[in-house]
């Protein structure tokens, strides 16, 4: 079925035109005028594993190539949320700056940090990514693919709301080199550079890349003037691809890069911004309405005799962090073939990866200027995947199968404390190093058939299997606990070609988060377990796996003879068996302060997630393109008893209260301009327009981050082989909050070893920037 010469219809050419003149901040970033003629270019894209325009994928995703890219600006994937419906990458998860990160999609997150509980996951390459993403550069990336809903069916464990795929650039079979840098105000540096080209020609090609950017701190100290916010990232990578036969394609690639950051860039509001309450008997105050952005004010030195008492207390990957800040080294092999069966219509394709990463972190715990808390931690990630995967066509083409298995297994171990410099250096917490040992299997398939010329019906499923071993001390002796999940993922299209590019689908998919261990509830005695019972009688050892259904219907199409795209998506979303973290307090007479305090998750909770997307472009004329997207995301709790929820009303249900951390709008518009001024040399300038809306920082709903919008403004000059452009950044100086995520006040406005107040900690906007950046192309 040839789906490349469709037109659409005049009633939704008019109906994006609407949008448009409204100023509706719609988006896409998927558009570009071709070099023949105004027609928006296309995506090609891999989301279920093979290639297909992202017009005719009947599922949400949105797509960047290098081009869009670099005329964007894009650096890292915290700016791809910006231009991105329905996606939301923060500075921070649990733990401000690089250390912790996850993505979320459409409302579905999690409050943990543990890697293994992420709600979605990133891939290079088809490769997962344990952590670590916000190292990896986009300088190197031939395409960003974001895919909206559980994609368990292709991908694999952790996605049960999204997936992230970077696809990185193929060496060509002709000389080039590109070398780039870019210099703006503030002491941001960044240079990155290329070179590829046969070594075998037309059999064996090589590329290689380096990059290194100095991200200097918008913000400083208000007590010390210390530096908040720096972050230097070192990368090199290389990439062989060998085609010894027509038949067959095999792509290598290595890459390695190091972070090394100083103390995160962020506010902390606590007690004393507290201006509501007390809530009932009780003497529980909060911060309601949006939450105040205080000056920031960490504790960056570090005295000598902290460092000592750092330096003897148990360390992964070396030895502690000993100075203020983070520190991570990552490496990253992958392996991938295509071999197309001779006088068939069989490909056999595989992929094989390992990644080996370790990061320390060392932290003003208590996130103000009072030298109350510090903490610091340590993560090891080993991990190891490996795909097969067997596809063919039958029946005149009219029938697309394919078969696979899959294995990943990662070996997670970590280890952290609490330092309380007021009392001579005491460290609590436990800081021997656990463990989380994971193996997965998964075998998946997927059959698609035309039922007619214009009707296809795809149906796609995975059986999965997921043993995970934790053990929480691999220093006692004592054997971990094991335990193992296995779920039947599916997901059924029917995609309906109404008209000359005009795509029609409906879906249901499925997609499941795994359990796990509460390590903390396993240790206990059984008079600890009983008191915590007492508290919380879901309280166990382990919790169970969490289910997500997704409704979802669409409709993409190119219209005006491809002057225009629209994609439209209309989505439910059913969220049962949810797990919500807890912490509570028991007993301890081995802790110093007599207690000990108990993070354990319960599976408690159902939401459901309304909501739809809508991008497009239009083409104007050779000259003028206008972009944008949409998202709303209405996500509520309908059975969830909140401790939190408990303190403010005096009740634990807080069901229907909308999810926190994620905002109910979110849009962008982009006004894109170029033209020629010789037969040589083009210009071009751009502005962008990214608006998010308010978020909630916590289930009670009374304190929220403020609604922020941020402009963007480039404009330059370019030929074949060079590029120059000025840009500013955040051209308003908008310093709405970034993020927001509740966090105990640990400040001496509170009794030393007070737990039972809560603060925030708000995500800080970058100022606004004006630089410079030049590339050349050989």
């Amino acid at each position: 079925m040839n789906k490349s010469s469709r037109h659409a219809p005049n009633a939704l050419s008019l109906s994006v035109a609407i949008a448009l003149l409204c100023g509706a901040p719609v988006a896409t970033a998927q558009s570009t005028a071709t070099a023949e003629g105004n027609e928006v270019e296309v995506i090609v894209v891999s989301a279920r594993k093979k290639e297909e325009r992202i017009v005719d994928v009947p599922i949400a995703i949105t797509a960047f190539d290098a081009e869009q890219i670099e005329s964007l600006g894009l650096q890292s994937i915290l700016d791809l949320p910006a231009v991105t419906p329905g996606f939301v990458y923060e500075k921070f998860a649990g733990l401000p700056g690089r250390f912790d990160n996850s993505p979320r999609f459409r409302g579905i997150s999690v409050n943990s940090l543990a890697p293994s509980r992420q709600t979605a996951s990133i891939f290079v390459d088809g490769i997962f990514v344990s952590n670590g993403v916000q190292g990896i550069g986009l300088e190197d990336v031939e395409r960003v693919e974001i895919i909206k809903g559980p994609q368990s069916a292709y991908f694999g464990r952790l996605t049960f709301g999204g997936a992230v795929n970077y696809v990185t650039s193929t060496p060509g079979d002709e000389f080039r080199a590109k070398i780039s840098t870019t210099a703006a105000d503030r002491s941001d540096f960044r240079v990155q550079g290329s070179v590829e080209g046969p070594i075998i020609q037309d059999k064996l090609s090589a590329r290689l890349s380096a990059s290194y950017h100095d991200h200097a701190g918008h913000f400083r100290a208000a007590s010390t003037g210390d530096e908040l916010g720096q972050e230097r990232t070192s990368a090199l990578g290389a990439t062989f691809y060998f085609t010894p036969t027509e038949n067959l394609d095999v792509r290598i690639r290595g890459y390695y890069f190091e972070n090394d950051d100083g103390a995160p860039s962020y506010a902390f509001s606590g007690l004393n911004d507290h201006n509501c309450g007390p809530f009932g008997t009780g003497s529980d105050t909060t911060v309601c309405g949006a939450v105040p952005i205080n000056a920031p004010d960490l504790n960056v030195p570090v005295s000598a005799g902290l460092a000592n008492a750092i330096s003897n207390l148990p360390a992964l990957n070396g030895g502690n962090l000993l100075e203020t800040g983070l520190a991570r080294e990552s490496t990253r092999l992958s392996a991938q073939f295509n071999y197309d069966v001779p006088n068939s219509n069989l490909t056999v394709s595989g992929l094989f990866g390992v990644n080996d990463e370790e990061v320390n972190i060392l932290r003003d715990a208590d996130d103000t200027g009072d030298l109350a808390f510090q903490s610091f931690a340590g993560r090891t990630f080993e991990d190891s995947s490996a795909e097969l995967r067997l596809s063919g066509l039958a029946r005149n083409d009219r029938l697309r199968w394919s078969i696979g298995v899959n294995s990943f297994n990662q070996e997670f171990t970590s280890n952290g404390d609490f330092i309380v410099p007021a009392l001579g250096f005491l460290d609590f917490g436990g800081s021997n190093p656990g463990i989380e040992d994971i193996s997965t299997l998964g075998i998946f398939g997927s059959l698609s058939y035309d039922l007619t010329d214009e009707v296809t019906l795809t149906l796609e499923g995975r059986r999965q299997t997921d043993e995970v071993l934790d053990d929480a001390d691999i220093t006692d002796n004592e054997a971990g606990t094991t335990t193992e999940f296995t779920n039947f993922l599916p997901r059924a299209i029917l995609e309906w070609q109404v008209m000359d590019e005009a795509l029609l689908y409906f879906s249901y998919s499925e997609g499941n988060l795994p359990g796990g261990f509460n390590g903390e509830v396993d240790a206990l005695t059984p008079e600890q377990l009983a008191q915590l019972r007492g508290i919380e009688s879901g309280a166990g050892p382990t919790f169970a796996e969490e289910k997500l259904e997704n409704f979802e219907a669409g409709w993409k199409q190119t219209f005006h003879g491809g002057d225009g795209v629209a994609t439209f998506a209309l989505f439910h979303m059913d969220r049962s068996n949810q797990t919500f973290r807890r912490a509570d307090l028991v007993d301890d007479p081995n802790q110093p302060q007599g207690f000990q305090q108990i993070d354990y998750f319960i599976n408690a909770g159902k939401s459901t997630v309304n909501g739809f997307e809508l991008e497009t472009s239009y083409q104007f004329n050779s000259i003028f393109a206008l972009s944008g997207q949409v998202a709303y995301i209405d996500s509520q709790y309908e059975v969830f008893n909140s401790g939190v929820h408990n303190e403010l009303f005096g009740v634990e249900s807080a069901a229907g209260k909308t999810a926190e951390r994620f905002p109910e709008w979110a849009g962008s518009l982009s006004g894109i301009f170029n033209g020629s001024i010789n037969t040589s040399m083009d210009w071009f300038a751009r502005a962008d327009w990214f608006y998010q809306g308010k978020r909630f920082g916590d289930e009670g709903n009374l304190v929220f981050a403020d609604a922020g919008s941020q402009i963007n403004v480039r404009a330059g000059i370019q030929t074949d082989r060079y590029r120059a452009e000025l840009f500013v950044r955040n051209l308003t100086d908008d310093d709405t909050p970034t993020a927001i995520n509740r966090f105990r006040d640990l400040s001496f406005a509170t009794p030393l070893f007070d737990f039972s107040t809560f603060g925030y900690q708000v995500g800080l906007r970058d100022r606004r920037q004006v630089g410079l950046r030049f590339s050349l192309t050989l």
